[in-house]
């Protein structure tokens, strides 16, 4: 699976590029930096910006089964509390 490619590439805790990503795994430039944005919007990877912009995995950031299980329950319905999201994803370990 291409987001789990992406993800291993980016957990070995040192900074990538978007374009180097795609080069290594032979993927679309595009669909890397669609991947990369989407993980940085959830708060699992880090951007910086050195002399191009550099993304790696969050140290601490859940592995990528369950950021998606925390994405999808958040995402399953709107304007739910903290405590109802966090009690669906008690319910769902």
């Amino acid at each position: 699976m291409v987001l789990e490619e992406i993800c291993e590439a980016l957990r070995d805790g040192r900074w990538h590029g978007e374009d180097e990503i795609a080069e290594a795994l032979d993927l679309s430039p595009e669909l890397v930096r669609r991947v990369v944005r989407f993980l940085a919007k959830y708060g699992l990877v880090e951007s910086r910006v050195f002399a191009e912009k550099k993304f790696r995995w969050l140290k601490d950031a859940p592995g990528l089964p369950e950021a998606l299980m925390i994405v999808e329950t958040v995402s399953s319905e709107s304007m739910q509390t903290c405590s109802a999201i966090a009690s669906k994803l008690e319910r769902r370990r």
